[in-house]
């Protein structure tokens, strides 16, 4: 019996919905003469979508990027990079696989760094004043890549970390995006094991700071001066120096079971907590345009965020 129902339900519920793949115009009196909104298909309401993700304005403001699920020629997915000029309204895009993407300081360049499962790396550029142009990507060999900083103050230069084919030896490198040429910073000796780098972007070119080792200390690059241990346990997420001001902020659980967000003085080696969480890490934080922090995100049932600079609590609503 049940089975009869649910096949009567199912024939139902089918008619109704094939009833509605065709719209028909209104038939009572009362409506035929009255001027009625379009009809719409219930599939387009509920099916319909352009795709579209990840939107990110260019650094000087004028000029608007973006994701969208697209087809080739042959009908095969595969996700674009668009892009417009918010000034002339002129669109393009990139006929790239690209998942993610940054704008370059230049706001005319854009950058992506996939990482492969054979443990491959590649660097492109994507000019959007010539965007049917083939582009080649840097580093296409047996290199390991990662993107250290982009030099806000120095659009021709970024500087990265890549092993060159060994599997073990990451130096820092500034590379130029024009002449692609790279300039060696830091030969990582393989008795000093360096995890991460923190830069002074402030100089042309981007000078070394400190450096982090053993994932939870961080030493003054040239004196290798102590400057913080997150404890035996302990690990540091992300480090930067603050230009607003003689600090670091750092991402990291200090002497906790919790990912904390705290400040060094580097004048007087006090540390304070900038936010925490009882009982989840904190997730994330993003910074000014002088390294400052301005908002902080955890998730301890829902998303928490916190502001620190008074200009930015309207921006806090749209992240919630």
């Amino acid at each position: 019996m049940k089975l009869i129902q649910t096949i009567l339900l199912s024939s139902a519920l089918l008619l109704l919905i094939t009833g509605c793949i065709r719209p028909k115009e209104a038939t009572h009196q009362s409506l035929t003469t009255q001027q009625l909104p379009i009809l719409l298909d219930f599939k387009d309401l509920t099916t319909a979508t352009n795709g579209t993700h990840s939107y990110q304005i260019s650094p000087d403001g004028e000029k608007l990027a973006w994701l969208k699920d697209s087809f080739d020629n042959n009908g095969n997915p595969y996700t674009a990079l668009h892009f417009k000029n918010l000034k002339t309204g002129e669109k393009g895009k990139f006929n790239y696989w690209v998942s993610f993407f940054e704008w370059m300081p230049d706001s005319r360049n854009l950058i992506y760094v996939p990482h492969f499962d054979n443990m491959k790396s590649k660097i492109f550029f994507f000019d959007i004043e010539h965007p049917t142009q083939f582009v080649k990507p840097f580093y296409d060999k047996n290199n390991q890549i990662n993107v250290v900083d982009i030099l806000f103050n120095d659009p021709e230069n970024i500087l990265v970390r890549h092993n060159g084919g060994d599997a073990k030896i990451f130096n820092l490198y500034r590379l130029n995006i024009k002449t692609k040429k790279e300039t060696l910073l830091f030969k990582v000796d393989k008795e000093l094991t360096i995890d991460g780098f923190i830069i002074d972007d402030r100089v042309k070119g981007g000078s070394i700071f400190a450096y982090i080792k053993d994932k939870r200390k961080i030493y003054k690059f040239g004196t290798d001066k102590l400057l913080f241990d997150a404890g035996k346990n302990g690990e540091v997420a992300h480090a930067m120096l603050n230009h607003s001001n003689n600090t670091l902020t750092i991402l990291a659980n200090n002497n906790s079971d919790k990912t904390q967000l705290i400040e060094l003085d580097l004048a007087t080696n006090a540390v304070n907590t900038l936010y925490s969480n009882k009982t989840v890490d904190v997730e994330n934080y993003y910074f000014d345009s002088n390294h400052a922090p301005a908002l902080a995100t955890s998730y301890p049932d829902s998303q928490e965020v916190v502001t620190f600079n008074s200009n930015y609590k309207k921006i806090s609503l749209f992240i919630l």
